[in-house]
């Protein structure tokens, strides 16, 4: 594909195919064993039922008429597979309940906030499902969730172009990625490392994309030689319509 036609996905002008760009964070991994790529830090655990969610934070400011952060967005799938959206509108230190249940939820980012701009507190979107699993973890000021944890909907296909993490720690850090097929369990389909004593990052890009079919889970995991350090990561790609016969499309095409 011709920059082009990536040019003409970025300004929505391809029907049935958009850009797909996430990033991840995770303050603080340890020598013990790999985190995934997320604001909560641990291992991500994905709720034994499609269940909806709780919304909380640990400020009272992160509320309707509030200092801090007042409505916020979370995007995941429903029980259907199929990618839905809903506007949370916050209560500080009380749950707020999602309409939808879901078997993931994959965005958490604001939209309007008081005084100050930001979500004054944490704010976690937990699963009600008997594992009780964090599926998101807005840290203070950020106004979104930076989670690498990704499931494709029902429907569409994700093709995976690259994706990177960065540090700035010493020693030697590793990122991996992740693939779980529907029904089966992850493989690493990716690696990378780096090494130094300050910023340091590193890009792993696939020449010919990676292709996912519907309801695979993509994420990352790092995994670093000294305790308390800090990874970052982005993946991106495109997500297309199964309907959509992608290679019909004009590869010089011109907006």
């Amino acid at each position: 594909m011709t920059e082009d036609f990536i040019v003409a996905v970025a300004r929505g002008k391809v029907p049935g195919v958009t850009r797909f760009y996430k990033i991840g964070k995770n303050a603080d991994i340890d020598t013990a064993a790999s985190e995934d790529i997320i604001s909560q830090g641990g291992t991500w655990a994905a709720p034994t039922t499609a269940e909806k969610v709780n919304i909380v934070s640990t400020s009272t400011n992160d509320t309707s008429n509030g200092t801090g952060l007042r409505t916020l967005t979370i995007t995941g799938l429903n029980e259907n597979y199929s990618e839905v959206s809903e506007t949370i509108t916050l209560n500080g230190t009380a749950n707020v309940l999602s309409v939808n249940k879901y078997w993931i939820v994959y965005r958490m980012i604001g939209n309007t906030a008081g005084s100050t701009g930001a979500n004054v507190g944490t704010i976690t979107c937990t699963s009600t499902a008997a594992n009780s699993s964090v599926q998101q973890q807005m840290q203070p000021t950020e106004n979104q969730a930076q989670s690498i944890i990704y499931q494709v909907p029902l429907g569409k296909s994700l093709l995976l172009y690259d994706w990177a993490i960065s540090t700035a720690s010493t020693g030697f850090t590793t990122g991996n990625l992740l693939i779980k097929p529907f029904g089966g369990i992850f493989n690493v389909r990716g690696n990378t490392v780096v090494n130094g004593s300050g910023a340091t990052s590193d890009m792993y890009d696939f020449h010919i994309p990676l292709r996912l079919p519907e309801k695979t889970i993509v994420k990352i995991t790092g995994t670093v030689s000294a305790n308390n350090q800090s990874l970052s990561a982005t993946m991106q790609g495109i997500v297309i319509d199964n309907t959509v016969n992608e290679l019909g499309y004009d590869e010089t095409l011109t907006v």
